[in-house]
């Protein structure tokens, strides 16, 4: 299937492109459904690879998928997939979706940029993260999804100025 887009987007640079150069659908990634059930997103190989090194590494490798038309990802929920492709497409769909109303959504999805290496995604999600609570073990968990991005260091010193004391700023630092 080639439809083609009939919006504007931005790659990661946050400069705009017309989307119509890509198709809309490439390529599907295969992901967790419901009950064991596997769930196929159709997908634009073409736009991924431009947000993600994890994706054009995949698309461009040679992996027996590439005959088969599809890409496997494991350990990723069906609701989860969607919702990131969204933001990658739109970017301000998937924060007002998965606003957090727990700090567990932040770092699963923090989680996911890291796996995909769009650390872009960090910004955002640190500004949803200064209107919540987080408790210092979250906040530790948060400093270690932090460690793997060294080249966002604004991210780590956000996380430190949400801490409530100097000793829970001293148990964050130690984790990252």
């Amino acid at each position: 299937c080639s439809r083609i887009y009939e919006m504007f987007i931005k790659n990661k640079f946050g400069q705009p492109y017309h989307s119509s150069m890509f198709p809309i659908y490439s390529t599907s990634l295969v992901v967790e459904g419901v009950t064991n059930h596997r769930f196929t997103i159709p997908v634009s190989r073409e736009i991924l690879g431009i947000h993600s090194d994890f994706f054009l590494n995949l698309f461009d490798g040679n992996f027996a998928e590439k005959n088969k038309d599809f890409y496997e990802i494991k350990d990723v929920s069906a609701l989860r997939m969607i919702l990131f492709m969204k933001y990658l497409h739109l970017k301000e769909i998937f924060l007002k979706e998965i606003r957090s109303n727990s700090v567990g959504d932040a770092i699963e999805h923090l989680s996911m940029a890291d796996r995909f290496r769009i650390s872009y995604v960090l910004k955002p999600v640190l500004r949803d993260l200064m209107r919540s609570k987080p408790t210092i073990e979250e906040m530790q968990e948060l400093m270690q999804i932090a460690a793997r991005f060294p080249k966002e260091s604004e991210f780590a010193r956000g996380l430190l100025a949400l801490s409530k004391s100097p000793s829970d700023s001293l148990l964050m630092i130690q984790s990252y």
